[in-house]
């Protein structure tokens, strides 16, 4: 016989698959799950062929005023490199693009603004370089600028930005 003790210290038996099955209560959930369910979280993706040293430029303001600190997570596909910079300069924000909500139920009402192909003075603060994904949390009324630069010729890159914004 096999036997688990759960959270609570009660001892299951693990021996039956409907012991097995209820170890677990349904009420544990994610902050991106939570997310979901609520309407905050917001999805942008974009699929390009680039020349090598050819750029994809995001200009994201996270929310101002607000509670609800941005989770930005980074997914990145294609042999390119990526730099993410903290309050960049800009003259000219570039065009306004959709975050579209995850739960379809709720419109599509970010706090963040997502811009595209903004023009640039200074790029501002380096605080990391990927190729691959990341996340971390915006600082609430700061923008940030992420660079995709491709490798190579006739590259297909895949960007996705999941943007969680969440009360805490």
């Amino acid at each position: 016989m096999l036997e688990i003790k759960d959270a609570n210290g009660d001892v299951k038996n693990l021996s039956s698959y409907e012991n097995a099955s209820n170890l677990h209560t349904p009420y544990h959930f994610t902050r991106d799950d939570i997310a979901n369910v609520n309407g905050t979280n917001y999805i942008y993706s974009s699929l390009q062929s680039l020349m090598n040293g050819d750029q994809v430029i995001l200009y994201v303001k996270a929310p101002t005023g607000t509670n609800n600190p941005g989770k930005l997570k980074i997914n990145l596909e294609g042999n390119i490199t990526c730099h993410v910079y903290e309050t960049p300069t800009t003259t000219n924000d570039g065009s306004s693009e959709t975050l579209r909500n995850k739960n379809r139920n709720f419109l599509d009402n970010s706090n963040s603004l997502l811009y595209s192909n903004p023009t640039v003075s200074d790029n501002g603060t380096l605080i990391m370089s990927l190729i691959n994904s990341e996340e971390f949390y915006m600082k609430n009324d700061l923008e940030y600028l992420i660079i995709v630069t491709s490798l190579q010729d006739t590259n297909t890159v895949c960007l996705t930005l999941n943007l969680t914004e969440e009360a805490i």
